[in-house]
This record gives C-alpha cells, sequence and structure tokens, in this order.
C-alpha cells in the first residue's frame, strides 16, 4: 500500500503482529523495541536509493523520527470552493515529502494503537508521530525517487537517466579448421581442430569483448580490431581484451560480473572450466568468483552438434567507476 495506508488506524492488526514478533525475539535474547528503528516505504517509489534510507535511518536513529524532503518547484495555493484560490503560502517554508520515513519504533507503534483507538486518519506516518510524539526532522529528499501515480509516470523520459549499473551482451562463432589452435577464454583445450579466423580466433574472448564494449556503448569488436587491418592477423585475443578492458575503464566504467556459455561439441570444456574462468578473470582485472563459463552442446544439430564449430556467447555487468 501507500504510506497513508499504514498510517490508517485500520493497521492496527499489522502493527501488533510485529510487535508481536519484536517481543518474541527479545524474549529469546533478541533486541529491544527501544533500540529499532523502522522505516517505512511506499512501493510506488522504486527509485529510492540505498543512500537516502541509510540517511534516513541514521537521523531517525538520533532525531527519533525523519522524512526525506524536496524544496517545492511549483509556487502552492490553497483551494476553495468554486474553483477559487482562498491562500497564497509561501514556499520557502514548504517541501513534498519522500519515502522511506525512518521512526524509532516503539514511539511508532504506541502511536499507531492510539490512532486506531481514536480512529485518526493521517495522510502519512510523519503526521501520526507529529500528533502523538512530537517533531519530526527532515533531510534532503532525492528527484530521481518519484512516485508512480500514472501510467506516464513509468514513460522512458521521465525515468532517472542514470542507471546504476549497465548490461552487454556478446556473441561469436566459428568454423573449425585442422592445424589451427582451439582456444577458448585464453586457454588452448587439446584438438586436432581450432577455431578458423582473422586472429587466433578464441571465440569466447571475442564474445566477451563485445559484450564489454556493448554495454559501455563503445561499438563493436569489428571496429576495434577490423578483421581487414593486417595488424590484427593472428592477434593474441588476450591482448585483444586487455585492450576493450582498457577502453572501458577509460570511459568510466568497470567490470562487475561475467556469464559466459560455450557451445562445442569436442572436446569437453568441463576439464579445463576453472582455467578459463582464472584466465577471464585475471584479464579483466576481477575475481574469479565473478566469472562464470557453462557449457553445452547442439545435440547434433548443424555444424555445432557435427563439431564443425564452436560458438560462445557472453553477458557482462559494468559499474561506474569510483573515484582514485
Amino acid at each position: 500500500g501507500t504510506e497513508r495506508d499504514a498510517a490508517r488506524g485500520g493497521g492496527q492488526g499489522a502493527a501488533d503482529t510485529a510487535a508481536a514478533d519484536v517481543a518474541a525475539e527479545r524474549g529469546a535474547g533478541g533486541i529491544s523495541l527501544a533500540d529499532c528503528v523502522v522505516l517505512i516505504h511506499d512501493a510506488a517509489r522504486p527509485w529510492a536509493s540505498p543512500e537516502l534510507a541509510s540517511r534516513v535511518a541514521r537521523a531517525a536513529w538520533e532525531r527519533g523520527a525523519c522524512v526525506p524532503v524536496l524544496p517545492l518547484v511549483d509556487t502552492p495555493k490553497e483551494l476553495g470552493a468554486g474553483h477559487t484560490v482562498t491562500g497564497h503560502p509561501g514556499r520557502a517554508s514548504l517541501g513534498a515529502a519522500q519515502t522511506p520515513q525512518g521512526f524509532r519504533f516503539a514511539p511508532l507503534l504506541d502511536a499507531h494503537r492510539s490512532a486506531h483507538r481514536e480512529n485518526l486518519d493521517c495522510t502519512d506516518d510523519a503526521e501520526l508521530w507529529a500528533h502523538y510524539v512530537g517533531p519530526v526532522a527532515w533531510t534532503e529528499g532525492e528527484s530521481a525517487n518519484r512516485k508512480i501515480t500514472f501510467r506516464e509516470d513509468l514513460d522512458a523520459e521521465r525515468r532517472p537517466s542514470a542507471l546504476p549499473f549497465r548490461v552487454g551482451q556478446g556473441w561469436d562463432s566459428h568454423r573449425l579448421a585442422a592445424g589451427r589452435r582451439l582456444l577458448l577464454g585464453g586457454v588452448e583445450l587439446p584438438s586436432e581442430l581450432g577455431e578458423d579466423a582473422h586472429s587466433d580466433g578464441d571465440a569466447l574472448i571475442h564474445a566477451v569483448i563485445d559484450a564489454l564494449l556493448g554495454a559501455a556503448a563503445l561499438g563493436d569488436i569489428g571496429e576495434h580490431f577490423p578483421p581487414s587491418d593486417e595488424t590484427w592477423k593472428d592477434a593474441d585475443s588476450r591482448e585483444l581484451l586487455s585492450r576493450t578492458a582498457e577502453l572501458v575503464r577509460g570511459a568510466g566504467w568497470e567490470p562487475g560480473n561475467l556469464d559466459c556459455t560455450v557451445v562445442l561439441e569436442r572436446p569437453k570444456v568441463g576439464p579445463y572450466r576453472d582455467a578459463i574462468r582464472e584466465s577471464l578473470a585475471s584479464l579483466l582485472g576481477v575475481p574469479v568468483q565473478a566469472v562464470s563459463v557453462k557449457a553445452k552442446t547442439a545435440e547434433g544439430l548443424g555444424d555445432l552438434g557435427a563439431g564443425r564449430a564452436v560458438e560462445a556467447s557472453a553477458l557482462v555487468t559494468l559499474f561506474p567507476r569510483r573515484p582514485a
């Protein structure tokens, strides 16, 4: 529901249940109600940041109650009957409240119980606190913490423009030919056939490169390492991936995690999976725990199933780089 729903006297059943749960914890050696801060959030505000929640919680611990507030942009008016403006309050002392709102739990629970007994209806928990407990502190809200009320609130141009991460997808495939090395993620697998390509043909690394470039909106592998350029003839794909990682970091992004899938009939990839993960992790500068490699076969279908080709796909996340 909404913060208004939470502040209605009819919320007593939920409050009693919460109190019983906390009381049970205390009896089992848990924490006291006096040590609790509760954050009440409107699910219609999906873009509230963790930093805002932490700030509200800290202020609520220190002051008893805190709400995030943004200054009003439009000039407020008091409205009366007959479409008449009856008042012109100054906006300097007014603000628009957001959620999450933070409170010391025990006094808020008592306030809800009192409101239930008196059938008091409040617009939010801050009003409830002010009525029964005392002053409410405020902290600066976030412009990105919009509330979804109407369908147009979901329009792309009204969403926050800066996402906290990016996702990129890459894919590559090569025919297998005699006299070539079979390379996956910088690791050579024993095989009579290897990737037939302009560079060393490492299909998995090529998929990872495209995923990184795509996530950072930096083009694709063909733009940076074109097959028409003899510079990249038989090039070591590990070097290409290292160059790509530098480009991505130069654009302000840091690799988060990598999920890869290889489709190869033979040899089996399983025995070399850990070596491939370690190789990719080292090239990207991420923990090996952030790299996943899965192996599949094509169940006899097409060139892949006949063992005449290899295919690889990769999914990568990027996060903004933190200042050094």
